[in-house]
This record gives C-alpha cells, sequence and structure tokens, in this order.
C-alpha cells in the first residue's frame, strides 16, 4: 500500500513537470469551471419550479402529488442540464488530453491547437455526452422509485459506471469512435493497468486535495489573525478572499494533474512506450503482471 501511495506522490511530480512545461493546459479546466458554474447557475430557477420537486427536494405539501406531466417535464430538464455540462466537461478535457498527447510525442501544441483536435471529434463528443447524460438521468429516475437498500445498489451501480468509463475521453480524442465502443476500449485499457490507474488518480487527488485543503486553512487562518492583529474587517476580507482565490487555483492544478495522468496512463496502456515528462519505473509498475 505504501509503494503504491509512494508511486502517486511521483506520478503529481512527474504530471507537474509537465504541467509546469506547458502552463497553457490549465486554461482547459479553468474555462470548463467557468462555464459549468454559469449554466449550473442557468438552470437554477427552473430547478427550483420543476425539477426541486421531482427530485423531492422541495416535496409535496399536504399529501399533495405531482403531475406526472411536471415529472416528465423535470427530468426533460435534468437531462438537457446533463448533457449540456457533459459536452462542456468532455471538450474542455478532450483539449487538454490532445496538449498533453502532443507534449508526450514531443510537439508542440498550444490551447488552440487542443481545442482545434477537441472540434475534430465534435460528434463523438455529442454521442458521449448523450449516453452519460442518459445514464444519469436513469439512474435518478430510479432512485425516486426504490428504497435506500435500492439507491445503494444504483450507488454502487454509478461508481462501476465511471470506473467502466474511466479512459472514454482519450479513446474519443485519439481513436475516434463511437460513444458505445469507447466504453468498451476503456473497459480493455483499464484491465491493462489492473486498476493501479485508479489507485495512481486517488493518490493525486489525496495530494492535491491536502493541498487545497492546507491552503484555505492557512489563509483563512491568516486573514483572521492579521483582522484581530490590525482590528481591521478589510484586512481580514481581503486576506481571506485572496486566500480563496488561492485554493481555487490550487484546485485546478490538481484538476488539470490528474486529466495529465490520464492522458499519460492511456499512452503506456496502449502504447507501451513511456510517455515525455514521466519516468518508466513509475508507469511501468501499473503495468507489472499480477499474481
Amino acid at each position: 500500500m505504501f509503494s503504491r501511495f509512494s508511486r502517486s506522490w511521483e506520478l503529481t511530480k512527474q504530471s507537474w513537470g509537465v504541467l509546469r512545461a506547458d502552463k497553457h493546459l490549465m486554461v482547459f479546466p479553468l474555462l470548463s469551471s467557468v462555464l459549468t458554474v454559469l449554466v449550473c447557475v442557468s438552470f437554477f430557477v427552473p430547478a427550483l419550479l420543476i425539477v426541486g420537486p421531482v427530485l423531492g427536494e422541495s416535496g409535496a405539501k399536504g399529501g399533495e402529488q405531482i403531475a406526472p406531466g411536471m415529472k416528465v417535464a423535470g427530468f426533460a430538464l435534468l437531462f438537457v442540464l446533463y448533457f449540456v455540462v457533459n459536452v462542456i466537461v468532455t471538450f474542455f478535457n478532450a483539449s487538454l488530453i490532445s496538449c498533453a498527447l502532443a507534449r508526450f510525442n514531443g510537439e508542440e501544441s498550444g490551447a488552440a491547437a487542443g481545442m482545434s483536435a477537441a472540434l475534430k471529434r465534435w460528434p463523438q463528443i455529442l454521442g458521449w455526452a448523450a449516453v452519460n447524460a442518459t445514464v444519469g438521468v436513469v439512474i435518478q429516475m430510479l432512485k425516486e422509485r426504490v428504497g435506500w437498500l435500492g439507491q445503494l445498489v444504483l450507488g454502487l451501480a454509478g461508481v462501476a459506471w465511471n470506473i467502466a468509463t474511466f479512459f472514454v475521453v482519450p479513446v474519443l480524442v485519439v481513436e475516434g469512435v463511437g460513444p458505445f465502443k469507447a466504453v468498451g476500449r476503456s473497459f480493455d485499457v483499464l484491465k491493462k493497468t489492473w486498476g493501479e490507474s485508479l489507485i495512481a488518480q486517488v493518490g493525486v487527488g489525496l495530494v492535491m486535495g491536502l493541498a487545497t485543503l492546507g491552503t484555505l486553512a492557512a489563509t483563512v487562518a491568516a486573514g483572521i489573525g492579521l483582522g484581530v492583529v490590525t482590528d481591521s474587517v478589510v484586512v481580514a476580507t481581503v486576506v481571506i478572499c485572496a486566500g480563496i482565490l488561492l485554493t481555487l487555483t490550487v484546485a485546478l492544478v490538481g484538476s488539470t494533474l490528474k486529466t495529465i495522468l490520464v492522458a499519460a496512463c492511456y499512452r503506456m496502456a496502449t502504447t507501451g512506450t513511456v510517455p515525455e515528462g514521466f519516468e518508466g519505473s513509475s508507469l511501468k509498475g501499473m503495468f507489472a503482471p499480477k499474481r
């Protein structure tokens, strides 16, 4: 176990090295996050009116029954939201992975080139977004009809789906196949790593999660401390706001590093070659035969 998380630390540092060499990779998760927030906010009011009651967040009062038509409208709206968010996230992840793969090949690739490469897979991205949104909505619909045990099973099914589709985006970028074949190819690639790529992702996520929480805690403490020392609410507020921005930046770095690692694992699994910027001993350990 210790060796696995030690490898995760090494992979975090190596992914950081790739990001330092191509700082523009940070643009993609930033744009993805901003657009996702804007889309979610734009859906907020209709969600309160329709989706909230359907999902039981508002609930019917006094035994009132929700009209079937309202339920259909609610889940339709939920599907549209899932679909649009999936398109945004998949497009920018595909752009980042395209740039990372170019880097691994020793090629230069800017943000515009990455988005151009993703646009070439636009039909595949739309298809995958539709499939993923459908799965999400179906699971949510079923959760409304079952008890806690059924919800637990459906939750596990959702986790299994996320695991099986771990490599879908690089498959879409490189192989240009449809969404269903991409899921199959993703699972094939995942089997080659014996699940070690997931553990590496968890390790990188843990490292960056601790860094994010540490940054937030330190800056909030510094803001409160300075506010007390200077007896100024303004100073405390400015420092805390700056700390929040710094924390968001660290979180974006973490998201970028994890996507870079997905691209590196995919390249290693499909070509057997170590990506530029990574060490063979760190990646090859994930592909060693299990006994």
